[in-house]
């Protein structure tokens, strides 16, 4: 949630930033919410972090509803619910994908290994050694 945060206030700033009064801020505005798409599916396609896509379609579900409510813009609250849609429907895929069809996610292994390790006594610190 923090990363999709960040990158939801950066796209956020920025527009407030500009005051989108006129045209061109607008047609910006309807540009730069397309990476807030495209980023979490490259997330999902190569981390399989589900999560990150279920936090972002939350926030584009957030975005929409505070768009259709304001209506200033007046494509920018059906583009944020089409992304959201669409997060939500690739998160949900991935989730089930790696859960049910024996894929992994990429830090799984290390993760198991550390609790094998915990769970046979074995104490894994280089450090303490003399």
């Amino acid at each position: 949630m923090p990363f999709a945060w960040t990158l939801f206030v950066l796209f956020w700033s920025g527009a407030v930033t500009v005051h989108s009064d006129n045209v061109v801020a607008h047609v910006f505005a309807y540009i730069f919410i397309w990476p807030l798409l495209i980023i979490p599916t490259v997330a999902l396609l190569v981390f399989a972090d589900w999560s990150f896509g279920y936090a972002s379609a939350f926030l584009m579900w957030g975005l929409g509803v505070g768009q259709f409510m304001d209506m200033k813009l007046a494509l920018q609250w059906i583009f944020a619910f089409v992304i959201a849609a669409i997060l939500t429907i690739e998160s949900a895929l991935t989730m089930f994908a790696t859960g049910f069809s024996g894929l992994a996610h990429p830090t799984a292994s290390g993760f198991d290994e550390v609790l094998e390790n915990v769970r046979e006594g074995h104490e894994d610190a280089p450090l303490m050694e003399a």
